[in-house]
């Protein structure tokens, strides 16, 4: 058991790093040569956690931990904490892992970048156990929050290429219809689409009052789908 102080860096994965002295004795113990990571037990607070180590060493001052700051929130483990650190000896592979996003929003980035996701997971995440919340970053700088809920016959389980990952849906609850009186039908709005020249990310932009957004239930940065309606002509056949 090794006493170590966390620092907290901006790293896109949830791998922690070691001071060299520790790495290179780690290294000499790792459960197998197989894995892509090993396991680290962290004792902190009364509390226990376990994160996966791919070899990294931690620049500058001996004595530190370093934790990618997004995977310590998660954790809840706050920058210069001191931490007790074990290298856990028995690290089975988990055949399958259950896992949800944690908020809806959460749900419909993974939904949309699911093959991304696929092909990156295991460079991001290595170690995993029962109600385990960790960071997964999509694409240049989406971050979305997944929470573990398998039970494994260990304290912890690591993934591999053969791991089936399974991810519940977390669908956006649909809004309650409104109890004004006027109406119950749609109003209809005016919108003032820019020229097509005003464009983010390839996407035309459409400018809406604020006033309107709000009654229609649209969130800023939305994407919509919008169709020209011709309105017909006003005067009538014989």
């Amino acid at each position: 058991i090794m006493k170590l102080i966390v620092r907290c860096v901006a790293e896109r994965h949830c791998f922690v790093s070691l001071p060299q002295d520790l790495a290179y004795q780690f290294a000499s113990q790792r459960a197998s040569s197989t894995l892509h990571c090993s396991a680290l037990e962290l004792t902190f607070s009364g509390r226990r956690c376990y994160v996966g180590w791919a070899g990294g060493t931690s620049a500058g001052t001996a004595g530190v931990l370093e934790i990618p700051s997004a995977l310590a929130e998660c954790l809840h483990i706050e920058d210069g904490e001191r931490v007790e650190v074990t290298l856990v000896q028995q690290l089975p592979i988990a055949a399958t892992v259950a896992i949800e996003p944690s908020t809806s929003s959460d749900w419909e980035i993974l939904e949309l970048n699911a093959g991304f996701i696929e092909n990156n997971l295991l460079n991001q995440l290595g170690v995993v156990y029962h109600g385990l919340v960790f960071p997964v970053w999509v694409g240049v700088s989406a971050q979305i929050h997944m929470k573990v809920t398998s039970t494994f016959d260990s304290s912890c389980a690591a993934l591999a290429n053969d791991t089936e990952v399974i991810v519940a849906s977390k669908v956006r609850p649909k809004q309650p219809p409104s109890n004004h009186s006027e109406s119950t039908h749609a109003q209809p709005v005016t919108l003032r689409a820019l020229s097509i020249d005003a464009m983010v990310g390839g996407v035309p932009v459409v400018t809406v009052h604020s006033s309107v957004y709000r009654k229609m239930g649209i969130c800023p940065n939305q994407v919509m789908c919008l169709r020209r309606l011709v309105m017909p002509s006003s005067s009538s056949s014989s």
